[in-house]
């Protein structure tokens, strides 16, 4: 019998070159839902941008680039 399963979202955040892994707050969230929930903890997130998804070690991951401080 074919079983599936959810799998679980991830949301990568690195500053200063030190990546933070953050769970997922409700699964029911949108992307822009996370971002804001975590931005109370990380005020980077709040001008970051979103990529992905990425599918890896059965996990959906996503990663907030931070766009401070870039020029160009």
């Amino acid at each position: 019998m074919l079983q599936t399963t959810l799998m679980p979202r991830v949301f990568k955040h690195t500053v200063d070159g030190v990546e933070t892994l953050l769970s997922d707050p409700n699964p029911e969230f949108s992307i822009e839902q996370v971002q804001d929930f975590y931005s109370l903890m990380y005020p980077a997130l709040l001008s970051s941008t979103v990529q992905g998804p990425y599918i890896s070690d059965d996990q959906i991951q996503y990663a907030f680039s931070s766009v401070i401080g870039v020029k160009g």
